[in-house]
């Protein structure tokens, strides 16, 4: 039997908080398992066995709750179907439940998406890297070959044998890898691994692409024959109009846009998932003569709170490179979301913005970040001067 028990030892942390905890019982022994979730006590229902609607966190909570009830409750289920011996530890831990790590994998990238933990295209990632350890090692990968030599392994793998991918991607690979070790030992299925021991992929210093201010007026200008790449277009504007990062633009909402009457105009008021910074300071009717404000006011609708529908980088990507087909841009590796970001920045700076200034609209905690776009900016430049003959 699995219950919630609030505030067992009847004592409140320091912000008047109780904790939350597992109270799993077996064959007359009891064990308590810490939620790692903290409410106020008139926050807890102990009849309903649920957070209250008066927590903010609420539905997370009894999400996360409910989740990890429910699989040892399966664990449970299927323990005593076998038929061995077993204890409350081999419910609440991994050990007999997961064959092998390729199993941990996949398991713990969908528990990670069931709790909110990661997005559905963080999830896809992790398939993906599951995937290639399947290709680097087998379908079967036993939990004792899991160590630091398989976690260096892997990344020589990656970098000998995925020459498709760029070093950003590589680096991601290892990155996932790192953190699916990293739970497995949290679960006690592993001995801990020292994976901050395996050097990371370093990626190679590239240039900023982004987009010129004619190539910029080409994309705002063009009629598609296939009108749903209209969409594509305008979210992909709307970040050389803002600087926004995709995370941020696609979960933006008409709240976001505050009207100063001190000046007639709208600002961006935007807190960015990435850096956890608040953006307060974009005034959207002078940048770029309020072009953004025009995109926002053509996606709004009565009918959802964000501006732009749900969609994934990946999808907007994909249809990116269709336009950069159509655009001809040959001159652009790979049209991709984020240089917008970079287009907004060099821009910009191309137009003279002050860098205290640049670096405040793209929040920028380092000023050397903000100093690359000048020099991209300055870059651009000489490559105009140098078509341009000067008379003797």
């Amino acid at each position: 039997m699995i219950n919630f028990v609030f505030n067992r030892l009847k004592k409140l942390n320091k912000d008047g908080k109780g904790a939350i905890t597992f109270s799993v019982t077996l064959d007359g022994k009891r064990k308590y398992i810490a939620s790692k979730f903290y409410v106020y006590p008139s926050d807890w229902d102990d009849k309903r066995q649920e957070v209250r609607k008066t927590n903010p966190d609420y539905l997370k909570i009894n999400r996360a709750l409910r989740t990890t009830k429910a699989k040892w409750e399966d664990r449970e289920t299927e323990l005593r179907c076998i038929g061995d011996h077993f204890t409350i530890d081999d419910i609440v831990t991994d050990a007999k439940h997961f064959g092998n790590f390729n199993d941990y994998c996949r398991r713990e990238a969908q528990k990670r998406l069931e709790l909110g933990k990661i997005q559905y295209s963080q999830y896809n990632s992790y398939m993906v890297v599951t995937d290639e350890l399947a290709k680097f090692r087998g379908a079967n990968i036993p939990f004792a070959a899991i160590d630091v030599k398989f976690v260096s392994d892997f990344r020589d793998h990656v970098i000998r044998t995925r020459t498709d991918l760029s070093d950003v991607t590589k680096r991601k690979y290892l990155t996932t890898l790192k953190a699916l070790v990293n739970a497995c030992a949290d679960d006690k299925l592993i001995e801990p691994v020292a994976t901050n021991r395996v050097w990371g992929i370093k990626a190679e210093s590239r240039p900023r692409e982004n987009l010129t201010f004619a190539q910029l007026h080409q994309l705002e200008t063009i009629t598609f024959a296939d009108k749903n790449l209209d969409l594509y277009r305008d979210m992909f504007l709307a970040g050389c109009y803002t600087g926004l990062r995709f995370s941020d633009l696609i979960m933006l909402q008409k709240s976001n846009l505050i009207y100063s009457p001190d000046d007639n105009g709208t600002y961006l008021k935007v807190q960015e998932k990435k850096t956890k910074k608040w953006k307060f300071n974009i005034p959207l009717h002078r940048i770029f003569n309020g072009k953004a404000l025009a995109i926002f006011a053509k996606y709004q609708t009565k009918y959802r709170d964000t501006i732009f529908a749900p969609i994934t980088i990946q999808a907007v990507n994909r249809n990116l490179t269709v336009i950069q087909q159509i655009m001809q841009w040959s001159d652009i590796e790979k049209l991709s979301f984020h240089i917008s970001r970079h287009t907004f920045g060099t821009l910009l700076a191309e137009l003279g913005v002050p860098i205290y200034l640049l670096q405040e609209y793209m929040n920028h905690s380092d000023i050397k970040t903000t100093q690359k776009y000048i020099h991209n900016s300055r870059m651009n430049q000489n490559k105009m001067l140098a078509n341009i003959v000067f008379p003797d």
